[in-house]
C-alpha cells in the first residue's frame, strides 16, 4: 500500500516496510516493487530510526547520509565474503547519493547555520492538525538519555533546543547491534567516522539513488528503559519534519535531471515488458520425439483455467519421457511466455545454479535491476536465486514460465541442506510453473500422468524414427518387439538404435534380446519388469559396444564414477599427471579417439550433447547420460565396484580443481560441483580410499578443500573424518597426511561452529608435538597454534588467544610473533575475529602494543624489524589509512637501502618493497628502487647474487611495461637470459620466471611463435631437470598457451593449435606434479605479500611468495 501526497511541489509516495519486517533485503524488495508500480520516481529518501554512536551523536539527534573520505555515505559492514581459514574480507562499494540531493543537503546545511532548522516548526504544525498525536511523538520535555545520570546538567533542558542535525556515514547491516563493544568495534574499524547503524539503507544505495535520514532513538548498545519507545516515536518524527525539510530545499527542476533518475524499470504498458530471451536448457528435444499431443493439450487447458499461479505436475516413471514432454510444451508455447526458465531439481545445488544462470539472463536484459549486479560481481548465488525470485514476484511480470524438472530428487536431498523448493519461496500469485517427478506430489496442484505408449502404432514410430529403417514398417515382428518392449520410451529407443546400425531383423532382435532377459531374470529375480525391460535392451548395446569399440565401452563404465551430466573431454584429460591404464591414456592423448567413442554411445542412444556455452575456450562438446542409464552403469556395468575406476576418477576431479587466482574459476568450480559431490557420495558409501596412495589420500583432500571453499562443510565432514581415521591407521600419526586432515576437521568445526571438537582437536595435537623432536619446533606447531587462537577469540576468549599467539614471556613474545606473523594471512584474520567479537582493543592497538620497533628485550636483526614494518604497511592498507602506510614505507625504504650484505635477504626486501609499491601504485618509487639496485656494477652484481638479480630484472620488467616500453622488456630479459646460462643451469626458477615474462611480453607484440617458444622451453627444461616449477607459474603458462591456441585458431593454423594444445597437454601433467609435490610458491621471510596477490599484475605473481593452503607436508 502507497501513501501519495505533495511536498515543495514534488509528487511524493510513501511506502513502509511490512511490520515486523527489517534488513537491506526488505528494503530493497520495498524500493523495487515501488519503482516498477510508479516508474517516473526520480530521487528517494530512506527515512526512519536509528542507533547513534556517542558521543558525537545524543538522543533526539538526526543523522543524515553524505560522503566521507572514500566512503560514499553509507557503508554495508558486513558485506564481503568469507576467506580461507574462516576470515571475513568487506568487499564492493555502494552508489553515492544523487548529486541533486547533494547539492541539497549543502545548501540546506548553510541554512540552519545562518537561521536554524525548521524542524520543531514542523513538529508544531502536526501537533495542531492531529493533537492526539502530541503525547507520543513531540513529547520532550520527560525524555532522558540513559548515557547520562538523571541529576546530570548533560540531560536535555525542559524547553527544546534547535536540533542537532550531523552529516556523515551511517553503518548499514543486517545484523541488529546491541552491543557497545561491537558498535564501537565497527566505528573503529571504518576510521571513527561512523554516526549511526542500522538495517536497511545497505539495500537501497546501489538500486534506489537516495539520502538515509535517521532520527536516534538508541546508542545501539544493550541500555534500554521505559523511554526507549517514546525516544523512537520521537526520533522518527523529526527524521520526518527534517526530510519534509530538504525536499522543500530541492528545485523541482533538479528533481527532474537525467543523473537524479532511478535505474529504469520495465514499462509495465507493454506485453513485452518483463521479455529475455530464451537461454540453452539443460537438455535438448530429441529429433525423434514422437508426439504426445494428448498430453501436451492437457497441460495447455490446465493452465489456461486460471490467470493466477498454476501448478501441473508431469508424473510417471523414470525415462517415460516427462522431461521431453516439458521441452516439447516449452517449445511449442514460447512465443507466449515473456521468460522461461528450466530449473534443474537433481540436488539443492543444481537449483541455485540454475536460478543462477536465470539470473544472468535477466540482467543482461536489465543491468540495474536491484541487487543482481553485485550478486552476480561476487559470485553470491543465493542473493542472485533470491533476486530472480523476486524479480519473477512482479505484479506485472505475470507472463513467465519456470520448469521444475526431476522436483522428487530434490525432496530426498541432505536434510543439512536449505529447501529450496522453488513453488512455495515464489509469493507471486501468477505464472504458471510446469514440474516433471516420478511422485504425484501436492494434491493441490494439477496433474497429468505420463504413462507408457498405449497405443501400439506409437511404439512402432519410434523404432522406425530411431533406427532410420523404413522398411522394417513392412516386417511382420515389429509389433511383436514394440510390444515386448512394453511402449517403454528408453527401451525403444535403444533398441531403434541398435537395430539402425546393426541391421537386424525384428526377430533376430527379440531372440537376443530373450536371452538377455533370462540371464537378468536369473540374476536379478526381485527387479521388476520395468528394470528388466530396460536393462536387457542395454545390456544387447553394451556387448555390441564392446564388441567395435572398446575405448567406448570403457568411457561409458568410467562414466559411472562422474556426475551424469557436465562430461567433456579436458575432465578425463586432467588426469595425466597420474599414472594410467593404456585405455585411458589412448583416450586422452588424442581428442579424435575421444570423440569417436562419444560418437558411438550417441549412436547406440546412451548418451546425448548436452547444450550450453562453454566457458572454457577449448571448443570441447559436453555430453551427459540420462539418469536411468547413469543409474544401469552405477549398478550393472558396475555392480562389483572397479577400484582403478574409482581412483583415476578421483584423480581426474581433484586435479581440475582450479585455484581462485584462475581465469573463470567461478563457472569452472560450479561445472565440477557435480563431480565433486558424486566422488564424495561414492567414497561415503564404498569407502574408496581405504589402502590407497598417499597420492590418492592427498586428492581426496584437495576435494575436501574445494567443498570447504565454496562454504560447504556439513557436505564432507562424515568423510572427512573416516578418512583421517584410515590414513592415521595406514601411515601413522606424525604423517603430513594426518596433519593436514587434522588441519581441515578443524577447519570444518570450526566453520560448523562446533568450537568445542574444534579446540579438542587442537589441543590433542599440540599435546602430541612434544612427543616427537622433529616436529616440535616446526612450523605445523606454529600453524595448529594459530588454529587454536582463533577459536579462543571466536568464542570471545580474547585474552586465551592473545595469550598463546604472544607466549608468557619477552622471549616467548618474539619467538611467537616471529614464527606467526608470517603465516598466511594472520594479520587479516587476528583483524577479522577482532572486528567480529568485539575486542576491547583494536587490531591497530595490537599491533602498536606487541610489534612496535622499540627496544623489546632481545635485539631484532635488520631481517626482522624489515619484515616487522612491512607488516605495519599491510595492516594500515587494510584500514584505508594510506598515507601512514607510504610513511611506514618510506622507513622501510630507508631501512633496505642502509642494508649492504647482496645475499637473499637482500633479495627478499627488494621483493617486498616492490610488491608494496606496486600495492600502492607508486611507480615512481618503484622505478626508483629498480635504478638505486643498479647502481652499481651491474656485471659484478650478477656474478655474487644472480636471485637478487632476477629481481631486479623482473620488476624493471614491470616499470618498462608500465611506460609501454615493450621493446626495452625484450632487450632486458634476453640480456638476462644470456646471465643465467652463464651463471646457472638451465632450468632454474630464476630462468623459469625470466621465460615466462619474455613469452607474455611476445604475446602481447603479436609475436605468436616465439612466445610459444619460450613457454615450451620453460615446460621442456622443467621436464628434463631435477628442478619443479612453482604451480603458480604453471598456471600462467597454461592460461597463456591456452590464449596462444585460441589466437593461432582465429588465424586458422590448426596444425599450430594443435602444437599448443600439446604443450597444454604437459604443462598440465607438470602442475599436477608441483600441486602435489607441494611447490606451492618459493620460501621467502617476507611472506607478508601472500595477502597482497590479487592486486599485484598476473606477470609479476610468477615470483611473488605464496603460502600453501595446508601446512607443509
Amino acid at each position: 500500500m502507497y501513501t501519495l501526497g505533495s511536498i515543495g511541489g514534488h509528487n511524493i509516495v510513501i511506502a513502509c516496510l511490512p511490520k515486523g519486517k527489517y534488513g537491506t533485503n526488505s528494503a530493497s524488495i520495498v524500493a523495487t516493487r515501488m519503482v516498477g508500480t510508479f516508474p517516473s520516481i526520480k530521487v528517494g529518501l530512506m527515512v526512519g530510526i536509528g542507533g547513534g554512536i556517542p558521543p558525537k551523536v545524543r538522543l533526539g539527534d538526526v543523522v543524515v547520509s553524505a560522503p566521507v573520505d572514500q566512503f560514499p555515505g553509507v557503508v554495508q559492514w558486513d558485506m564481503g565474503k568469507a576467506e580461507e581459514g574462516g576470515n571475513f574480507k568487506r568487499t564492493g562499494a555502494l552508489n553515492n547519493p544523487p548529486s541533486a540531493l547533494l547539492t541539497a543537503l549543502t545548501k540546506l546545511e548553510t541554512k540552519h547555520e545562518m537561521s536554524g532548522s525548521k524542524v520543531h516548526q514542523y513538529l508544531d504544525d502536526m501537533g495542531k492538525r492531529w493533537p492526539k498525536l502530541v503525547p507520543k511523538y513531540t513529547r520532550y520535555d520527560s525524555l532522558k538519555d540513559p548515557l547520562f545520570s538523571s541529576d546530570s546538567s548533560s540531560n536535555r533542558p525542559s524547553q527544546p533546543q534547535e536540533v542537532h542535525i550531523h552529516y556523515g556515514l551511517i553503518a548499514s547491516g543486517n545484523q541488529v547491534i546491541k552491543d557497545a563493544k561491537l558498535r564501537d568495534s565497527l566505528n573503529e574499524s571504518l576510521g571513527g567516522n561512523v554516526l549511526c547503524v542500522e538495517m536497511e539503507a545497505a539495500g537501497l544505495m546501489n538500486d534506489f539513488p537516495c539520502v538515509v535520514i535517521r532520527g536516534i532513538c538508541d546508542y545501539a548498545d544493550s541500555q534500554k528503559n521505559k523511554d526507549s519507545q517514546e525516544y523512537a516515536r520521537y526520533a522518527a518524527a523529526i527524521a520526518a519534519a527534517y526530510a519534509r525539510e530538504l525536499l522543500e530545499e530541492l528545485p523541482v527542476a533538479k528533481a527532474d535531471a537525467r543523473d537524479t533518475c532511478m535505474p529504469n524499470p520495465p514499462n509495465e504498458e507493454s506485453q513485452d515488458a518483463f521479455k529475455i530471451e530464451r537461454g540453452n536448457f539443460d537438455v535438448e528435444l530429441v529429433p525423434f520425439f514422437t508426439e504426445r499431443s494428448v498430453e501436451i493439450n492437457q497441460i495447455r487447458q490446465l493452465f489456461q483455467l486460471s490467470r493466477s499461479k498454476t501448478t501441473v505436475v508431469l508424473y510417471g516413471l523414470g525415462g517415460i519421457g516427462k522431461t521431453q514432454i516439458a521441452l516439447k510444451y516449452a517449445n511449442d508455447y514460447r512465443d507466449e511466455y515473456s521468460a522461461i526458465f528450466w530449473v534443474n531439481y537433481r540436488s539443492t545445488d543444481t537449483v541455485k545454479q540454475s536460478l543462477f544462470a536465470a539470473a544472468e539472463r535477466v540482467h543482461r536484459k536489465y543491468p540495474s535491476w536491484p541487487g543482481l549486479k553485485e550478486a552476480l560481481e561476487f559470485n553470491d548465488v543465493n542473493k542472485a536465486s533470491l533476486t530472480v525470485i523476486d524479480w519473477l514476484s512482479q505484479d506485472q511480470n505475470n507472463q513467465w514460465l519456470v520448469i521444475c524438472d526431476s522436483y522428487d530428487q530434490c525432496q530426498t536431498d541432505d536434510s543439512k541442506q536449505e529447501n529450496w523448493d522453488l513453488h512455495r519461496m515464489l509469493r507471486a500469485h501468477h505464472g504458471h510453473i510446469l514440474i516433471t517427478s516420478r511422485c504425484r506430489q501436492s494434491d493441490l496442484w494439477h496433474h497429468v500422468q505420463i504413462e507408457k505408449f498405449t497405443d501400439l502404432s506409437q511404439g512402432v514410430d519410434l523404432l522406425l524414427k530411431r533406427s532410420g529403417r523404413a522398411s522394417l514398417r513392412d516386417d511382420p515382428d515389429i509389433q511383436r518387439l514394440a510390444q515386448t518392449l512394453d511402449g517403454l520410451p528408453l527401451a525403444l529407443v535403444a533398441a531403434g538404435a541398435y537395430l539402425g546400425i546393426c541391421l537386424y531383423s525384428c526377430s533376430k532382435y527379440l531372440s537376443v534380446y530373450n536371452q538377455s532377459w533370462l540371464r537378468l531374470l536369473k540374476e536379478t529375480p526381485t527387479s521388476d519388469a520395468y528394470d528388466r525391460t530396460l536393462y536387457s535392451t542395454w545390456n544387447l548395446t553394451w556387448e555390441r559396444i564392446c564388441t567395435v569399440n572398446k575405448l567406448a565401452a570403457n568411457l561409458l563404465q568410467f562414466c559411472a564414477y562422474f556426475d551424469n551430466k557436465g562430461l567433456w573431454f579436458e575432465l578425463f584429460q586432467m588426469g595425466n599427471g597420474l599414472d594410467k591404464p593404456e585405455w585411458l591414456q589412448r583416450l586422452t592423448e588424442d581428442e579424435f579417439e575421444f570423440e569417436v567413442a562419444v560418437r558411438i554411445l550417441r549412436e547406440h542412444a546412451l548418451v546425448e550433447e548436452q547444450p550450453g556455452v562453454r566457458h572454457d575456450k577449448s571448443g570441447s562438446i559436453r555430453f551427459s547420460i540420462h539418469n536411468c542409464v547413469h543409474s544401469w552403469t552405477i549398478h550393472v556395468l558396475n555392480e562389483n565396484w572397479n577400484y582403478e575406476m574409482s581412483s583415476l576418477a578421483l584423480g581426474c576431479i581433484a586435479s581440475k580443481i582450479p585455484r581462485e587466482s584462475t581465469p573463470s574459476f567461478w563457472h569452472i568450480s560450479q561445472d565440477l560441483l557435480g563431480h565433486a559431490n558424486c566422488i564424495i557420495d561414492l567414497f561415503s558409501r564404498k569407502r574408496l580410499i581405504q589402502g590407497y596412495t598417499e597420492a590418492q589420500v592427498e586428492q581426496m583432500q584437495d576435494v575436501i578443500g574445494f567443498f570447504l571453499a565454496r562454504d560447504r562443510p556439513e557436505a564432507v565432514e562424515k568423510v572427512c573424518i573416516s578418512l583421517h581415521e584410515q590414513v592415521e591407521k595406514m601411515f601413522g600419526y606424525y604423517h603430513p597426511a594426518t596433519f593436514t586432515l587434522k588441519w581441515l576437521m578443524i577447519g570444518i568445526f570450526t566453520r560448523l561452529k562446533n568450537y568445542d571438537e574444534a579446540e579438542i582437536l587442537c589441543n590433542c595435537t599440540l599435546s602430541r608435538f612434544s612427543d616427537d623432536p622433529n616436529v616440535n619446533e616446526g612450523r605445523a606447531k606454529r600453524s595448529f597454534t594459530l588454529l587454536l587462537a582463533q577459536i579462543f577469540m571466536l568464542r570471545g576468549q580474547t585474552g586465551k588467544g592473545e595469550a598463546l599467539l604472544l607466549g608468557p614471556s619477552t622471549s616467548s613474545q618474539d619467538e611467537g610473533i616471529s614464527g606467526l606473523l608470517f603465516e598466511k594471512n594472520l594479520i587479516s584474520r587476528l583483524w577479522t575475529q577482532y572486528l567480529a567479537q568485539d575486542m576491547p582493543r583494536d587490531m591497530q592497538t595490537w599491533m602498536e602494543n606487541h610489534l612496535r620497533m622499540e627496544e623489546t628485550g632481545k635485539a631484532r636483526s635488520c631481517q626482522q624489524s624489515f619484515n616487522l614494518l612491512c607488516t605495519r604497511v599491510y595492516l594500515c592498507l587494510s584500514q584505508n589509512e594510506n598515507k601512514k602506510a607510504k610513511a611506514l614505507l618510506d622507513e622501510a625504504r630507508e631501512m633496505f637501502d642502509r642494508e649492504n650484505s647482496a645475499d637473499y635477504a637482500k633479495a627478499s626486501m627488494f621483493s617486498a618493497l616492490a610488491g608494496l609499491y606496486i600495492k600502492l601504485d607508486e611507480h615512481g618509487d618503484l622505478k626508483s628502487l629498480c635504478d638505486n639496485a643498479t647502481t652499481g656494477d651491474w656485471e659484478s652484481l650478477w656474478q655474487s647474487d644472480v636471485q637478487f638479480s632476477c629481481y631486479v630484472v623482473l620488476m624493471r620488467c614491470y616499470v618498462h611495461l608500465r611506460d609501454g616500453q615493450l621493446d626495452e622488456t625484450v632487450a632486458l630479459c634476453q640480456r638476462a637470459l644470456n646471465k643465467l646460462q652463464n651463471s646457472r643451469a638451465p632450468g632454474s626458477a630464476q630462468r623459469q620466471s625470466v621465460l615466462i615474462m619474455l613469452g607474455s611480453v611476445y604475446m602481447l607484440q603479436e609475436r605468436l611463435l616465439e612466445a610459444e617458444k619460450q613457454f615450451a622451453a620453460v615446460i621442456q627444461e622443467t621436464r628434463e631437470s631435477k628442478q619443479q616449477c612453482t604451480s603458480a607459474s604453471y598456471e600462467h603458462v597454461l592460461a597463456t598457451m591456452s590464449a596462444l591456441a585460441e589466437r593461432y585458431k582465429d588465424r586458422g593454423e590448426q596444425d599450430s593449435v594443435q602444437r599448443c594444445l600439446k604443450l597444454v597437454e604437459k604443462c598440465q601433467g607438470e602442475l599436477v606434479k608441483a600441486r602435489h609435490g607441494g611447490l606451492n610458491g618459493q620460501n621467502s621471510q617476507n611472506e607478508i605479500l601472500q595477502a597482497l596477490p590479487s592486486t599485484t599484475p598476473p606477470l609479476l605473481r610468477l615470483h611473488t611468495p605464496r603460502a600453501p593452503a595446508a601446512p607443509p607436508r
